[in-house]
């Protein structure tokens, strides 16, 4: 937080504006953690949000990833998605030339019995070999909304 001026011991803070990129496999809650996020839009941080399912390849093909934050939503109670998701990752990822860009993973749908853990989701989707990446994982369930806004703090305490 920038402090811009102070007058009768009241500070007005810069508003910072985040663009967030929202992707992941079909089913994984992507348009629900989008809704809780533009919920909310506004106050000192502004998220530009744009929700994009697999038709991402077309984005990245033509160049016009511009995103601060890519937000990839994973299904952490579908076993069965998981190879899909890393698939998909992996393809946006090959893509992105930018180190700046943070990669946000949730793993939605932690109110679900049964559902992976952090560590299950680091090994299936291989995220320990992405050294080169800025990358935090959060658990999150986007139905109630627990969890999306801790992760966006949390990469928005890094870029400070």
């Amino acid at each position: 937080m920038n402090c811009l001026s102070r007058n009768n011991n009241v500070a007005l803070f810069a508003t910072k504006k985040v663009d967030v990129l929202i992707v992941g496999t079909s089913g994984s809650g992507k348009t629900t953690v989008f809704n809780r996020i533009k919920e909310k839009e506004g106050g000192i941080i502004q998220y530009y949000v744009r929700e994009v399912g697999e038709s991402m390849a077309g984005i990245l093909r033509e160049g016009r990833f511009d995103a601060r934050i890519l937000a990839f939503v994973v299904d952490s109670s579908d076993m069965n998605m998981i190879s899909e998701a890393k698939m998909l990752l992996s393809g946006i990822l090959e893509h992105i030339l930018s180190s700046e860009v943070f990669i946000l993973v949730l793993a939605n749908k932690q109110d679900k019995e049964g559902c992976m853990d952090i560590p299950e989701i680091v090994r299936n989707l291989q995220l320990d070999m992405l050294v080169n990446w800025r990358i935090h994982i959060q658990q999150c369930s986007a139905v109630n909304g627990e969890g999306i806004f801790e992760g966006l703090q949390s990469i928005y305490n890094k870029e400070d």
